[in-house]
């Protein structure tokens, strides 16, 4: 596991819980879970020491988002069942740390084994990018963008090519940092993709630790491809019916694609990250972070409209772990609401933010 710091929140949650607790109406907005053990309830205490445990339990077997907030808030409500053993100040804080972690473990995005069916073409997507040298193979239906193109930043900038069955997953880029993206105002979706290039360095860790969009951070779990979930499929409207027939969940298709992925595997060993965020300004910008003597490795990039069903297709598993921003964000609510809750009737003063933060993030 590597631990990771990050910037400071607890002031800012603080103050929401402080807000939010002059108004909250009382009773839980999420379903109950068994109440936590007490070891999870003396690291909520711990402060930041305890913070890695805390991590730990909320998202422990492969938790859901959903599962990941009724966690949170049954500690909560556990903390509170001990208002009265609890120095006023103790329970803040330590309400204050379990929201903290709870909204870390919401920010994680998970890389995704990728294939890319035979024929596919972007659909509906605002920008259709294929990485790697000026002289490679290109995509069809993508625009070639090479080392040099003024919307690449980066260290060490150089094109590779390796073998692959498809064009998008063939060649890449190394050692790209951030990408300034020019587009009209609204709502996206961002698919960065990679491939398993079999050097150490750039599939360790080919999207760094974080990725931020617009500065906003998510952290990368499942650095290198062993630890990727399985699958994800791009393939326009044209894909064969997966088995037991695909669901439209939040805009993907979803369903049972071993069978297609089965058929293009091993000749293709892709990898993507799904990512969300907004134009503003008629400007977006993509930034990876926290590489640690490795390199990142992209071969593509779409960009889709949040609002237009997207050219991914995911198992079930992989869906499952796909946090929407407006869900992590009602999520979020969710949590602080039940900890305005517990805090009511607790004097601003009495409570202590949390020095800094320290999650451990998955490698």
């Amino acid at each position: 596991m590597a631990v990771q710091k990050s910037r400071v929140l607890g002031p800012v949650i603080s103050a929401l819980i402080m807000a939010l607790a002059c108004f909250v109406p009382a009773g839980p907005a999420l379903a109950q879970i068994a109440d936590p053990a007490a070891a999870i309830l003396q690291s909520a205490l711990a402060g930041k020491r305890g913070m890695p445990a805390l991590d730990r339990y909320l998202r422990g077997d492969g938790a859901v988002p959903g599962t990941v907030a009724r966690r949170a808030t049954a500690l909560i409500r556990a903390l509170g069942r001990n208002r009265g053993t609890l120095r006023p100040r103790d329970l803040l804080a330590a309400v204050d740390t379990v929201t903290h972690v709870a909204a870390r473990s919401l920010s994680y995005v998970p890389v995704m084994h990728l294939a890319v069916e035979k024929g596919y073409r972007p659909g509906k997507a605002a920008l259709a990018w294929d990485f790697g040298p000026a002289e490679g193979a290109v995509m069809p239906g993508f625009e070639r963008i090479s080392p040099g193109d003024p919307s690449l930043f980066g260290t060490g900038v150089a094109a590779l090519r390796r073998g692959d069955a498809n064009p998008l997953l063939t060649d890449g880029i190394a050692g790209l940092r951030k990408i300034h993206l020019d587009l009209p105002d609204g709502k996206y979706r961002v698919i960065l993709m990679t491939q398993n290039f079999g050097v150490p360095d750039l599939v360790r860790n080919p999207f760094g630790q974080e990725i931020r969009i617009n500065g906003i951070p998510l952290i990368v779990m499942r650095h290198g491809p062993p630890t990727w979930l399985s699958y994800a499929l791009l393939a326009r409207r044209n894909a064969r019916p997966a088995r037991g027939g695909l669901n439209k969940v939040r805009g993907y298709l979803s369903g049972d694609v071993s069978g297609e992925i089965d058929a293009l595997l091993p000749g293709q060993q892709g990898g993507a990250i799904v990512v969300e965020g907004a134009a503003i300004g008629g400007k977006i910008s993509i930034e990876l972070a926290g590489f640690d003597k490795t390199q990142s490795y992209l071969t593509g990039l779409i960009i889709e409209p949040l609002d237009e069903p997207s050219d991914l297709v995911l198992s079930n598993g992989a869906r499952n772990h796909i946090i929407p921003l407006e869900l992590r964000v009602a999520l979020e609510t969710e949590i602080l609401l039940v900890a305005a809750e517990i805090v009511q009737g607790i004097a601003p003063a009495a409570g202590q933010a949390i020095e800094s933060d320290v999650v451990v993030t998955p490698n």
